[in-house]
């Protein structure tokens, strides 16, 4: 992906990169999606212990499915169109982000959407408001870009020049409406808006939240075990230099 500005201009189309280069967690994400659709073809009963049932979330204490419902999907068609701009999204977002933060991402989107509108559905009485399917993580992806990057221009369907912030307007007013056509409800739409406010702290707040650095502490960890065994003293990141200094 060629570097560019912000408000830099650019009339193209970026297609999704090839399988290897998939950033890790993208590549998780789109195969998890894709096995779990398999794996409601061959027992539907498994899958249905991961759609999101808010009164088996909340009252049942079943509080897994409040991050696993993203990954059910009921037809061919919203996997095949999710995994797609999962592909091409959320690869773009990883890269920017890097993947333990991207990673974070999608578990706070997950949850705050399942969360809200599970407690929609509690608290307006509509028990049969399930939810399942990723289009409320598509829909974060979209909002954070549109967030980041608002005035980019880019070619939609490869010939109509538009601007970032439109278009995600209008994908989203899609996604929602398919979402809701079939029962509208104020839980039907937190489950797919509720992830907004992530979005937003993560446009806005993107250099305060590091995560946890698991990645840095296993290393570290790693390197430590290594020095043990070579017979070196091991030390913490926060530690003082001795008075002659370290010696390597």
């Amino acid at each position: 992906m060629a570097p560019y500005g912000p408000h830099q201009t650019q009339y193209r189309f970026q297609g999704p990169p090839g399988w290897s280069a998939i950033p890790g967690v993208t590549r998780i994400v789109i195969v998890t999606i894709a096995s779990v659709y398999l794996l409601s073809l061959v027992s539907p009963a498994l899958t249905a212990f991961l759609i999101l049932d808010p009164v088996a979330a909340l009252q049942g204490f079943q509080v897994w499915r409040l991050l696993t419902f993203p990954f059910v999907n009921t037809s061919i068609i919203t996997t095949l169109l999710y995994g797609y701009m999962l592909w091409v999204f959320g690869a773009r977002q990883e890269r920017i982000d890097g993947s333990e933060r991207f990673a974070w991402f999608l578990c706070f989107s997950a949850l705050s959407a399942g969360l809200l509108g599970a407690i929609a559905a509690a608290f307006t009485g509509s028990h049969t408001a399930i939810a399942a399917g990723a289009g409320g993580l598509i829909v974060n992806f979209l909002i954070l870009w549109a967030l980041r990057e608002p005035e980019q221009e880019i070619l939609a369907f490869f010939v109509l020049p538009i601007k970032v912030k439109w278009l995600v307007i209008v994908i989203v007013a899609v996604v929602v409406f398919s979402e809701i056509e079939r029962q509208f409800s104020l839980a039907r739409i937190l489950y797919v808006l509720g992830g907004a406010p992530v979005a937003w702290y993560w446009a806005r707040g993107r250099h305060r939240f590091r995560g946890f650095g698991l990645r840095e502490r296993y290393y570290r960890a790693k390197l430590n075990r290594l020095r043990k065994r070579q017979g070196f003293r091991v030390v913490d990141r926060n530690d003082e230099p001795p008075s002659g200094g370290w010696v390597n």
